[in-house]
């Protein structure tokens, strides 16, 4: 029974700390009931004796129970009032049977009262009928018991039994009455309390809502702020055009292989790439030109190489290449050739065909250095030499490359102020037509001689003065130089020759070029067209587009142009006509070979008959031997050009050549 009875006053506080504060509240009124039995039985006891008990306990008891039962349901406590009815009524039936005098169970309205508040229970513990039938047989069955023994074991009389078997019955109907009267109250009390208990839950529901928005909140904020986090770290640790690890990244991963070829006892390489001649198509074609070259070396820098190595870029035009556990140099130099055919293929750039190249410089570890610097420094110097050895190439770092870095720089020093100190000079190397045998033209070679570096061959200082930006001043010098130089023999009463100049790549992208080709015909007086300008096949092919508008603007003052080192690069009949050229000269490295190897003589047989084709002249470079001038002459070349005739000489010794020489056309 008191199970149901909890079970029916908290089950509508479930998951709530109302269940908390109401249990505390019923128990507190128990205890209150049973001190106050216990105390009354006390002070009856010692106050009027044991035979007086049976009359005074069930008043003291009820006057008792009234008073807290009346400030229970004052403040809304009916179902702790409940409670501690049915415990006192307990208790009252429980001393009305223990109790030997018999005086109490003559009173047994008394008993009956009690029994009726429990019948009230009954009807607040359950509203199903056949509970409240039950507990209405207990009632019946308890009351025929006492009947039965105040009739039995105290001989009452039928007229006192039928008195108090009335009183019995208004009792009881007089408890039921009251337990419907106060049954009804406390429903009415129920449903208010009931409507408060789901605004309360309502109100429960909202903050449990409002609690779960704020942990979604509070989610999607971490999650946001540690993709934001990611996000940092990434930049940090990557370049933001390619996406490839920045220097930063690449330094951590390197030390990382150190450490892990040092336990493992392997060997790594790493491989300093620099495009060459990138400069000159950013700046011919726009930096998004160049920014989309860059992506495009990227994508094919990762796709040439295995998941365990690493490229990353540290800048510029600058990459850089880990190949992990490498087994001998010949690895190295097999995966290094791929990169460098992956790189020269044709690139596609705002609807233009592009072609770049590669210098690599190559170190290994541990042979060549054991820490991330070194490594990357040794790499670096190895580059350097793969561009001073003519670019398009590779180069292993040896303990003599830092000599050759040294005197790089050395060479750079002193050559910013040859100009100053008139270091520079020019010789001149004839060019022979072969129809009539006579000098028809002279190239303008560089020449550089420096009293703590001595004699400083081309090769050595070119690439130099292109690299750091002083090939345009020197351009410009030898350009005016040679114009005057011509005016002068003209000047001792020799004939006029065409004077051939070579233009460096970074010439060609310097916007006061034709000012300086202007300036120097006009300070010179010489004729336009007795000027050719040579720029190299890889130049034209290197941006086309570009350069025909570049050639074309040159070719307004009246000066001739000509393709030097013909035959090296990438064109076709198709595109060289397209060019606004004069001369095609075949390169020295097909000339070297004839007539005795055939692939070079079906090379420079092709090379003669297209510049026939396109009504060009051809002049032959590198003539050295009378087969192969005779070859030349057979196949119908233009002119020559080589030791055979004549290596460069200084101007009053070329002025000597051309006085001298008297034309014997060929038979």
């Amino acid at each position: 029974m008191f199970a149901k009875i909890n079970h029916f006053f908290f089950q509508k506080y479930e998951n709530s700390d109302l269940i908390i504060q109401q249990r505390v509240k019923v128990l507190l009124s128990i205890c209150v009931t049973i001190v106050f039995v216990i105390f009354t039985l006390i002070v009856t006891y010692m106050i009027q004796g044991k035979q007086d008990m049976g009359v005074i306990i069930p008043v003291t008891i009820g006057a008792l129970i009234l008073i807290v039962c009346i400030g229970l349901i004052k403040y809304g406590y009916f179902y702790i009032a409940a409670h501690t009815i049915l415990i006192s009524s307990s208790a009252v039936i429980w001393i009305t049977m223990v109790t030997e005098s018999g005086e109490l169970l003559a009173r047994l309205d008394t008993v009956v009262i009690a029994v009726g508040f429990m019948t009230f229970i009954a009807l607040l513990v359950s509203k199903r009928s056949m509970v409240i039938v039950g507990y209405a047989i207990a009632n019946i069955i308890l009351f025929l018991g006492c009947t039965y023994y105040l009739q039995q074991k105290l001989n009452f009389s039928d007229e006192v039994m039928f008195e108090y078997i009335i009183d019995t019955i208004i009792g009881m109907v007089s408890a039921g009455v009251g337990s419907l009267l106060i049954f009804t109250i406390n429903k009415h009390a129920l449903q208010k309390a009931e409507e408060a208990t789901k605004i309360a839950e309502g109100e429960a529901e909202k903050n449990r809502e409002l609690n779960r928005t704020l942990e979604q909140k509070v989610l999607e904020r971490t999650q946001e702020l540690q993709a934001a986090m990611e996000e940092t770290h990434h930049l940090a640790t990557h370049d933001s055009l390619t996406g490839l690890p920045n220097r930063l990244m690449f330094s951590q991963l390197l030390n990382h292989a150190i450490q892990s070829a040092k336990r493992y006892q392997r060997q790594f390489a790493v491989l300093f790439i620099d495009l060459d001649r990138f400069k000159i198509i950013n700046d011919t074609m726009g930096h998004d030109a160049g920014d989309q070259l860059l992506q495009e070396i990227a994508i094919r820098l990762k796709r040439m190489l295995r998941a365990a190595d690493i490229v990353a870029r540290l800048g510029g035009d600058e990459f850089i290449v880990l190949i992990e556990e490498v087994t001998d140099s010949i690895h190295v130099a097999t995966v290094t050739h791929k990169i460098i055919n992956s790189i020269i293929q044709p690139v596609n750039i705002m609807g233009q065909e592009c072609r770049i190249t590669a210098s690599i410089g190559i170190s290994i570890y541990p042979k060549d250095a054991e820490d991330e610097q070194s490594l990357m420094k040794n790499a670096d110097m190895a580059m350097y030499l793969a561009k001073e050895e003519g670019k398009n190439n590779f180069q292993f770092y040896s303990k003599d490359i830092q000599s050759k870095s040294l005197e790089r720089l050395s060479i750079e020093t002193h050559l910013r102020l040859a100009l100053e100190r008139n270091e520079l000079s020019l010789h001149y190397q004839a060019q022979v037509d072969f129809k009539t045998n006579a000098i028809k033209g002279v190239e303008a070679l560089l020449r550089w001689q420096n009293p703590y570096l001595g004699v400083v061959t081309p090769t050595q200082f070119i690439p130099v003065a292109e690299e750091s930006g002083l090939i345009i001043p020197i351009g410009r010098w030898v350009l005016k130089t040679a114009c005057a130089q011509n005016i002068a023999w003209q000047q001792q009463g020799l004939p006029p020759v065409c004077m051939a100049v070579n233009l460096s790549p970074r010439q060609l992208t310097d916007e006061n070029l034709i000012d300086d080709i202007r300036t120097a015909l006009n300070d010179s007086c010489m004729a336009p067209n007795l000027l050719e300008l040579e720029i190299t096949e890889s130049m034209v092919m290197n941006n086309p587009t570009r350069m025909v508008a570049v050639l074309a603007g040159i070719k307004t003052l009246g000066v001739r142009l000509a393709i030097d080192d013909f035959g090296t690069g990438y064109s076709s009949l198709a595109q060289i006509k397209h060019f606004p050229i004069d001369t095609l000269k075949v390169d020295r490295s097909f000339i070297r070979n004839v007539p005795n190897n055939v692939e070079d003589k079906a090379i420079t047989e092709a090379i003669i008959a297209m510049g026939r084709t396109l009504s060009l002249t051809v002049i032959a470079e590198g003539v050295e031997t009378i087969e192969q001038m005779n070859f030349l002459d057979d196949h119908f070349c233009d002119a020559m050009q080589g030791f055979y005739f004549s290596k460069p000489i200084l101007p009053e010794h070329f002025a000597d050549l051309l006085r001298e020489h008297i034309p014997s056309p060929r038979k």
